[in-house]
Order: C-alpha cells, then structure tokens, then sequence
C-alpha cells in the first residue's frame, strides 16, 4: 500500500503543476480512489495485495486556494509558541507512509477505513503541519466548506459513519451491539477481498501466469491487525465528539420550540447506553435509569433530563422552568 500511496501522490503533484501552468486555482474536493492488486501484474502473489484501502489526498492549501487566497493561513505552532505569524506553503511532503513518522491517519466508514494522506505544509521558521492540523479544518468550516472527515484525538471517521451511529443508537441500540453490526459489515468486505483473491487464483490456473509455491498461497484471516474497525470506545469517541461540536445548536434549536400542549414521559432504552465498564471485572454499569422528555404537539422534544427514577422530584423542575418561559 505504501507504494500505492507513493505513486498517487507523485502524481498529484505532477498534475498540479500543469493546472498551475494552466492558471487553474482551485482544485476541487479531495480526491478520494481505491487500488486492486491484480493477479495477472505479479509473478509472486500474497493475499495481502488483495487488501486494499480507499484513501484521500488531502492538500486544502490547493484543492481550496480561494479559501485561503485573501487570507494566508499562518502557521499554528510559531503562533502557540509566540512568534510572529509565518504563512505555510506547500514543498511536496506527504503523509503517505514513506517514513514512519509520515505515515497517514485511518478514517473508519461503515464498511472499511479509509486512509487520510495529508500534504505536509511548512512555515519560515521550519515547522511542519499536515493538512489535517485542527486550524486548517476550522478555517475551512468557517468558510462553509464540507470537510468529508472528523478527527479525534486517537482516530478519525468519515460523515456516514457518524450517522449511522446515532440511527443506531436514536434505535435503542447500545455501543456494543453498534460495534458488531459494523464489525460484521466491515467482515463483509474482507469477505468480498478474498473471494476475489480466490477467483484469480482458479484464473490464474488457465492462463500462463506462473505462481510460485502456489500450495502456499493462502488469504490471511481477517483480525483488527490486517483490517482495523472501530470497536466500542472509538464509537463512543465519535459520537460525543460529533455530539460538543453541535451542542449548542442542539441546545439553540431546542429552546426556539414552543408547545400549546405537552406530553411527557419516562424511556429506557437510550438510558441504558449511559454509564462506565467497571474496572474490577469489565460489566456495564447504568447511571441512570430512564430518560424523562417532555414533547410539544408537534411531537418535537422542548426539554429532557436523565432520571434515576421514577418519581416526579427528579423532573418537576422542568416544569416550573417550562412555565417561567411560557409566562
């Protein structure tokens, strides 16, 4: 995969430099391909050439230069550190795998991970930021640009993962049964991978292709080493990092709603994905017992609060706060 990322972003760079010839600012979005090993272009052939990963090139400085052509985008590490603002530009770096240190960031979807291949930009005093440095994404979503990708601080996930996740969870699911019904799908493809593999090994036994020790050839099985997918505290991770990033919105949207009418009760099922692994033997343990919401005519919830009972001391000031707001 390394050489795959390596030629890719060869070739990114060569195209730039005849759209820059051409005076063609802008770029476009991220580019985002897949590889397939095939069969036929190898004499000696491991399943793992079958394991591909879809990726993206990530360069903003190029792919949205008018985002950033009015107002340069300085260097955030000379800025923490105190120093006079130096503009970052571009000198052909990538985080493409080539060394250790460059190596790119996995971006888990809902069937497979992708892999982030950032430019690496570089200031006036010498400090390297990838493309992905929080201060680029921020600046691009001030400006209404739709980054395809979070990033946590231990990993990162793709928009439809996120949303998968919270139907998931809106259905009453817990992170455990999340994190199996994506396993599985993430299982499915691994699946798809060897049955590939399998269908150019009989191939390859009608044609010329010689393979070498071929009794030896085998498809490596499938474990979170050879295919990584996110398990229950990276979904947990995810779903709280997309839940601070809206809150407020959440929280705006909610109090602009009024209500002629209010219904209300108690629900369990989302209440039981609140709550800790105990350290001394592993078991989930429930802080609260039900989720108390109290809904408009129009069925759109005006007010919530965990509860760890049933009784009405715990919500009543809700009450007396929806009258306050209805005058």
């Amino acid at each position: 995969m390394k050489k795959v990322l390596a030629e890719a972003t060869d070739e990114y760079e060569k195209r730039l430099t005849v759209l820059r010839e051409g005076n063609i600012v802008d770029l476009g979005p991220s580019t985002v391909t897949h590889h397939r090993q095939c069969i036929h272009d190898v004499r000696e052939v491991t399943g793992d050439h079958y394991v591909s990963y879809l990726y993206i090139l990530w360069d903003p400085l190029s792919q949205y230069e008018s985002v950033f052509k009015a107002k340069k985008m300085y260097c955030p590490l000379c800025s923490a550190d105190g120093f006079d603002c130096n503009d970052l530009s571009r000198f052909g770096e990538w985080k493409n795998g080539r060394l250790e240190r460059l190596n790119p960031r996995v971006l888990f979807g809902t069937h497979r991970c992708k892999l982030l291949v950032s430019c690496v930009y570089r200031c006036r005093r010498g400090h390297d930021v990838p493309a992905s440095h929080a201060d680029i994404l921020d600046r691009l979503s001030a400006n209404a640009i739709n980054v395809p990708f979070f990033l946590t601080h231990r990993s990162g996930f793709m928009h439809n993962l996120v949303i998968l996740i919270e139907d998931l969870i809106d259905s009453g699911l817990s992170f455990e049964q999340v994190e199996n019904l994506i396993k599985m799908q993430y299982k499915s493809t691994y699946d798809q991978f060897a049955k590939n593999f399998w269908h150019d090994m009989e191939l390859s036994k009608q044609t010329s292709v010689t393979i070498h020790d071929r009794n030896e050839v085998s498809f490596p099985s499938w474990d979170d080493a050879t295919f990584p997918f996110p398990r229950n505290d990276i979904l947990i991770d995810i779903f709280l990092k997309r839940f601070f990033r809206d809150e407020q919105i959440y929280i705006n949207a909610m109090s602009s709603l009024s209500a002629e009418m209010i219904s209300c009760d108690h629900t369990f099922k989302s209440a039981c994905n609140i709550g800790y692994k105990r350290a001394t033997d592993g078991s989930w343990i429930n802080q609260y017992n039900s989720i108390f919401c109290i809904l408009n005519e129009h069925g759109q919830i005006i007010n919530w609060q965990f509860t760890k009972s049933e009784g009405f001391n715990e919500v009543k000031d809700m009450f007396l706060d929806i009258k306050k707001h209805s005058g």
